[in-house]
């Protein structure tokens, strides 16, 4: 390898049931104790630790009280994996000033094409933008990685935890509580955000977002207005559509 006004309220709960998500952009249809759940889009990579230490970067498709249900890359197979396995992404992943012999965590194709984790290895030379790399640990690999992905050691990694999870509701605006049972009405919202799980709760007409991030909360109060208004226009073009194809049939 080379190289209408949406109500925001904070609120913290214990969200005990398997709530669905998805790596960039998929969605699942379940049900809570708050009503029913229309579908789920989620953008939360975490790394998930492998039993030979390696570190697979994952993406959450749902959150449990002890676990969080996760699948690598593009692989549509899921796994349930525990709390303590899992740690986020650090803020910086730029590594500091490299030289050959340093041992770096390096981000290594793994089993399976589209599968990639975090690695112990050693610099083997330098050219460039590019490392050559040797594992020293779990399965002995060779590769060529550029700079953005090595991390210098010790690499600054917060455990996950359930509790770190915030929530948020979103009100929907009445007009739009029927568009929204289509999952990708709040693709591009859950995209736009980033770091963060939304369901829509259909049965009340909230929007409920679950995000390790307190500045992924922010973003979609901000967002929220914005995004209502883009919605209602994007409803009205779809209803005019729907119209017209119905009229052509005759």
């Amino acid at each position: 390898m080379l190289g209408g006004a949406g109500l925001v309220r904070f609120c913290h709960y214990n969200n005990k049931g398997g709530v669905a998500a998805a790596g960039a952009v998929a969605t699942t249809t379940t049900r809570t104790t708050t009503g029913t759940i229309a579908a789920a889009i989620a953008t939360m990579e975490i790394e998930v630790r492998q039993g030979n230490g390696v570190f697979y970067k994952a993406f959450v498709k749902s959150i449990k009280t002890d676990t969080v249900v996760v699948s690598y890359g593009n692989d549509a197979k899921t796994e349930e994996v525990k709390f303590e396995d899992c740690r986020l992404p650090p803020r910086t992943t730029k590594a500091e000033v490299l030289k050959v012999g340093d041992i770096v965590e390096a981000l290594m194709q793994q089993d399976g094409e589209a599968i990639f984790g975090w690695q112990k290895a050693k610099i083997k030379e330098l050219r460039g933008d590019l490392a050559a790399i040797e594992s020293v640990e779990g399965p002995h690999r060779m590769d060529i990685v550029s700079s953005e992905h090595i991390r210098t050691l010790p690499v600054k990694c917060t455990p996950l935890k359930q509790s770190q999870f915030k929530h948020a509701k979103i009100a929907v605006p009445d007009d739009l509580r029927a568009y929204f049972k289509r999952p990708e009405s709040y693709a591009d919202f859950a995209a736009t955000v980033k770091s963060v799980f939304v369901e829509y709760d259909e049965e009340n007409g909230n929007l409920l977002l679950s995000t390790f991030e307190e500045q992924a909360v922010k973003r979609a109060t901000i967002l929220s207005d914005m995004y209502f208004k883009d919605s209602r226009q994007k409803m009205q073009l779809l209803q005019r559509q729907e119209v017209i194809s119905f009229y052509s049939v005759f």
